[in-house]
């Protein structure tokens, strides 16, 4: 079988593959072919394809290439399920790039405010606007139709890229206005006119950003900073793991700990109110000198 053949049986098996999971296939087994060719995909080593990772990493980020990596692993450990490939196959030895963890930091409304008046282009401000607004992925948001807007029930739902599961977003007044201008037809027509590359959007982006002198954030910043926002708007730490797609709202809290914990002194310190009352009718603390009392 070869890696064309490979790649076209596991999407055909797999029928509740999303539309971005199937461009993934379509553009990593593109890439193998111009390195290899249409070879059968037995005859691919673990060397092979160190090598080929190592060719991939001259051209691209760390990030990137290990997106190209979870496709091939998840094509390998798919075909060795359905005994298409034998379990020890090449592409389900591939180990991961080591990347290290960067911080992505939410923007302040002043900030959004500057690059979203510097960015030019009226459907990229439109993106931009959405995104922070929505907390919608950067993938998930560029594949949006016409036909996932509900203006009755005010909601957005989609297919989240990480859990493949349908979601519902409840869509924004500030939104909702916008949407209501639009004609949304064609139904499969998209959303913001044409279907646009991430990397492109994410790069127009860094360069508003750099235009309005906002440094250190990147398109993903814009998902951060809508739960930012709730969080400080005290909106409560569960309905903000929903609203995001996370798999558990032990996820949300680990991410956003440092937004979560940013109140918690005040909050202790309202204890004041309950304390004030009861007066003189406290206990004393204990003595923390002298001798311990005998038992």
């Amino acid at each position: 079988m070869t890696i064309s053949e490979l790649f076209d049986l596991v999407a055909d098996l797999k029928p509740d593959l999303s539309i971005d999971a199937r461009r993934s296939y379509t553009t990593v087994s593109r890439s193998l072919i111009r390195h290899f060719g249409d070879v059968p995909v037995a005859t691919l080593t673990e060397i092979d394809l160190a090598r080929y990772t190592r060719k991939l990493l001259d051209r691209r980020k760390a990030n990137g290439v290990n997106h190209d990596l979870r496709v091939m692993k998840a094509v390998g450990s798919f075909a060795a399920r359905k005994k298409v490939l034998p379990p020890d196959n090449a592409f389900v030895t591939l180990d991961l790039l080591k990347v290290p963890v960067s911080q992505v930091r939410a923007l302040s409304s002043d900030e959004f405010r500057r690059v979203y008046e510097a960015e030019k282009n009226e459907r990229l401000k439109e993106i931009y606007l959405f995104a922070v607004m929505t907390g919608i992925r950067i993938s998930n948001l560029i594949s949006l139709r016409n036909r996932d807007v509900n203006l009755a029930s005010r909601t957005i739902t989609l297919v989240n890229t990480k859990s493949n599961k349908i979601q519902s977003i409840p869509i924004h007044p500030v939104i909702l206005e916008r949407l209501s201008r639009k004609t949304l037809e064609p139904p499969e027509g998209f959303l913001f006119g044409r279907l646009l590359s991430p990397e492109y959007v994410s790069r127009r982006f860094h360069a508003a950003a750099l235009d309005a002198g906002v440094r250190g954030v990147k398109f993903h910043s814009l998902r951060k900073t809508f739960a930012t926002w709730l969080l400080r708007s005290k909106v409560d730490i569960f309905t903000v793991s929903k609203l995001h797609g996370h798999s558990s709202i032990e996820l949300t809290v680990k991410t956003y700990a440092s937004v979560v914990g940013m109140d918690f002194q005040k909050d202790v310190d309202k204890l004041d109110v309950v304390t004030g009352s009861l007066g003189s009718g406290l206990p004393e603390a204990p003595s923390t000198t002298g001798s311990l009392p005998r038992t």
